[in-house]
C-alpha cells in the first residue's frame, strides 16, 4: 500500500492555487479573544498552523514527518488517536480537514482526544456533505478505485455536531468557500460507467500500485450529456463547513 501523507513530493507546493489560505481569515475571525494556546491536530505542512503562529501560541501536530518539515514554530509528529499531551492543555484545539480521512474506529477516538485536551473551544473545519464518490479514480494501470484525496468520511453539520452535543454547545456553524458543483449520483455513476472518472492529473497517488499520472480521460457522447445536465440541474454548494465549539459548563 501507497500512503500519499508520507511522501514529500505530497507536501511540496501542496496548496499551489491557495484554495486552503481563503480558509485563514475565516478561522481568524472565529477564535475568541480569550485563546492563548492551540493545537493544530491534522496541520499537515502548516499552511494555516504558520499563519496562526504569527499571533497565537500554537503547537501543529500531525502523523506525517514529512509534512511537519514546514512546520515553524512548535510541531510535534504523533496521532489524533493518541495525542500526547494532558487534559486539557489548550485554550483551543483546532482540526482543519482531517476528520475526513478516518476510519470509523480512529474517528470515534481522535474526537475523545480532541475534547480530552481542550480546556475550551474545538474549531472543526470539514469538506461540506461531500458526495464521496465524485472525487474517485479508477486506476488505469491496476483498475483500483479510490478516493483521490483518500477522504472516507463525509460530514454535514448534524453529523459534526452529533459528535460534541453531549459536552459541548455550538457558538457558530457556517458553509463557506470556493463554489462546488453538486452531483446527481444516477448521472455520476452513468458517467463513470461510460469510463470518465475524476482526474487529478499527478496530484494523487494509486494506493495500490503507486501510479501518480492520471491524465484526463476520453469523453464521449453520453459522459459530455451526464456533465451538461447534472451542471444545469444539479447546482453548486461552498465547499467546506466550519464548527465552532465551547465546552459546556
Amino acid at each position: 500500500m501507497y500512503d500519499i501523507f508520507s511522501l514529500s513530493k505530497t507536501w511540496q507546493d501542496y496548496d499551489a492555487e491557495e484554495q486552503i489560505k481563503q480558509k485563514v481569515d475565516k478561522i481568524f475571525s472565529l477564535i475568541p479573544n480569550d485563546v492563548i494556546n492551540i493545537l493544530d491536530v491534522g496541520c499537515g505542512n502548516g499552511i494555516i498552523t504558520n499563519e496562526l503562529h504569527k499571533k497565537w501560541d500554537i503547537t501543529g501536530l500531525d502523523s506525517s514527518s514529512e509534512a511537519l518539515k514546514y512546520v515553524q514554530g512548535s510541531r510535534i509528529n504523533a496521532s489524533a488517536t493518541q495525542i500526547p499531551f494532558p487534559n486539557c492543555s489548550f485554550d483551543m484545539v483546532l482540526s482543519s480537514e482531517m476528520l475526513e480521512h478516518l476510519t470509523d474506529a480512529d474517528l470515534a477516538q481522535a474526537v475523545q482526544e480532541l475534547k480530552r485536551v481542550s480546556k475550551r473551544y474545538v474549531l472543526l473545519t470539514v469538506p461540506n456533505s461531500e458526495f464521496l464518490p465524485a472525487s474517485f479514480v479508477k486506476c488505469p494501470d491496476c483498475q483500483t478505485i479510490f478516493h483521490a484525496w483518500y477522504h472516507i468520511q463525509s460530514f454535514d453539520n448534524k453529523r459534526l455536531d452529533s459528535f460534541f452535543k453531549d459536552e459541548y454547545r455550538v457558538l457558530h456553524k457556517d458553509d463557506f468557500g470556493p463554489l462546488q458543483k453538486k452531483w446527481i449520483p444516477v448521472l455520476l455513476k452513468l458517467k463513470q460507467n461510460s469510463g470518465q472518472w475524476l482526474s487529478p492529473g499527478n496530484k494523487s497517488i494509486c494506493p495500490m500500485c503507486g501510479k501518480t499520472d492520471f491524465s484526463l480521460f476520453r469523453s464521449s457522447i453520453v459522459t459530455k450529456l451526464c456533465n451538461g445536465l447534472n451542471l444545469l440541474l444539479a447546482g453548486k454548494k461552498p465547499y467546506w463547513s466550519i464548527m465552532l465549539l465551547e465546552k459546556k459548563a
